[in-house]
């Protein structure tokens, strides 16, 4: 048994230092990290519940190293995960293979045409300030296509005023409820410009945005997304969003990357129809992009992030908003995952393997609740890796915000929480025949 244990510290501390190897070559994440450590726990608490156990009853009785040297009697679980980090590269080499490559395509940039396409759904308050900001863009008329998604308020309305005042060659198409994706593909289908912009109804372009984000695109760059600030900053849950995405597309500077949103982002026309669009089965406007980017990517295209430019988004700007709105978040991510394997086993560049890791964690922390029962400090134990997996973010916001050190942590949990509940929610209604 002392032999299984020096073999199993052994591996423990040899995984580690590869890991954190990796992080001083920035070639590792922070996320990944957490998913080494939260799947081992993972493992070990589902597989072995009975060893779990006596490392909880040696640490009651303050026996902190023999509960270490149980633990590292089974780390050579830890052993399989290195043989995969082995073997990944190949695996990512495969998984690009068997697509068709893009076309070279026509005009570009300034010199190209270009439409704008917007999905609509119930943006009464917010879509007269995107049509305002689109209309004093300095730049010549473009085509807007506004596609109202089945809108129960104004919206339509507020469309087809801007229509008649516009400058720009203004259609308004209006169908019945069926998501963003479909009703970003009808847009694509209304025109034949070389560049699709697509512009979220909620989204408030500063001015230049235009020229600079299709002037970003070229023979080599098939796809450009910008960054945003909030345009509601007076609410605290906003600005939070604000900083959790502004920490992530920081990591997006001066790369190509394999994700884009599509809140304000521009595409080649004809590397967004050999791509086959977005995905029709994402109902909610709740991943579509990532997958169809993860596509395009896969397809040969480069896509690039850009902060030349930026647009205002008005993010949830109260809690019950913000979950909901999570909740569908981890609904849809496993679609994203089911139709991007290769994506859930080597991470993406917007956010590496933070979507799995919280996943993970906070599982731990949900199941950490009866585990009281078994030692009254395995809650505090369960939701304190929760919280403290999310403390690098509320440091990183805190440069900006001093008060988001304690309140990012909280929010980021809650939001990994809600967003389990919509993993398991999908499971549920595939199971129940409720999602193709």
């Amino acid at each position: 048994m002392m032999l299984v244990q020096i073999i199993g510290t052994i591996v423990l501390v040899v995984a580690l230092v590869r890991v954190l190897a990796g992080l001083r070559r920035d070639r590792t994440d922070t996320s990944t990290l957490l998913l080494v450590l939260a799947l081992c726990a993972l493992l070990y608490i589902t597989l072995l519940p009975e060893h779990f156990t006596k490392v909880l009853t040696l640490l009651a009785f303050n026996r902190p190293l023999d509960a270490f040297l149980t633990v590292a009697s089974v780390t050579s679980l830890l052993l399989c995960l290195m043989v995969y980090l082995r073997v990944n590269d190949l695996y990512r080499n495969l998984m690009k293979g068997g697509l068709a490559p893009l076309p070279a395509g026509g005009r570009r940039g300034a010199s190209a045409d270009i439409a704008v396409i917007i999905p609509v759904y119930n943006a009464e308050e917010s879509l007269g300030g995107t049509l305002d900001a689109l209309e004093a863009q300095d730049h010549p008329p473009v085509d807007v296509i506004i596609v109202d998604d089945g809108s129960t308020d104004r919206s339509p309305a507020i469309a087809r005023e801007f229509a008649e005042r516009s400058r720009h060659r203004v259609t308004v198409l209006e169908q019945d409820n069926q998501g963003p994706a479909a009703a970003r593909n009808r847009g694509v289908e209304a025109t034949e410009a070389d560049v699709i912009v697509f512009l979220d109804a909620d989204c408030v372009p500063l001015p230049g945005w235009l020229a600079i984000l299709t002037g970003a695109l070229g023979d080599d760059v098939v796809g450009v997304s910008c960054g945003y600030f909030p345009a509601n900053p007076e609410h605290l849950v906003a600005r939070f969003v604000d900083h959790e995405i502004a920490r992530r597309q920081e990591r997006y500077l001066g790369k190509d990357v394999d994700t884009l949103a599509t809140y304000a982002t521009a595409y080649r026309r004809d590397a967004f129809l050999a791509a086959g669009g977005f995905s029709t089965d994402f109902r909610k406007a709740s991943g579509e992009d990532f997958d169809f980017a993860f596509i395009l990517h896969k397809h040969g295209g480069r896509l690039i992030f850009t902060d030349a430019t930026r647009v205002g988004h008005h993010h949830p700007a109260d809690l019950g908003t913000y979950l909901r709105q999570q909740f569908y978040r981890g609904y849809w991510r496993v679609l994203i995952y089911l139709h991007n394997i290769d994506k859930f086993v080597n991470g993406d560049s917007y956010t590496g393997y933070e979507a799995q890791s919280q996943f993970i964690l906070a599982n731990l922390a949900v199941l950490s609740l009866p585990a009281a029962a078994i030692h009254t400090a395995a809650p505090a134990i369960g939701l304190g890796l929760l919280l403290a997996s999310n403390l690098p973010l509320g440091l990183w916001a805190s440069r900006r915000e001093p008060s988001m050190l304690l309140v990012a942590p909280v929010l980021a949990s809650l939001r990994s929480l809600a967003g389990s509940v919509g993993v398991y929610a999908y499971f549920l209604d595939k199971l129940l025949g409720r999602v193709g």
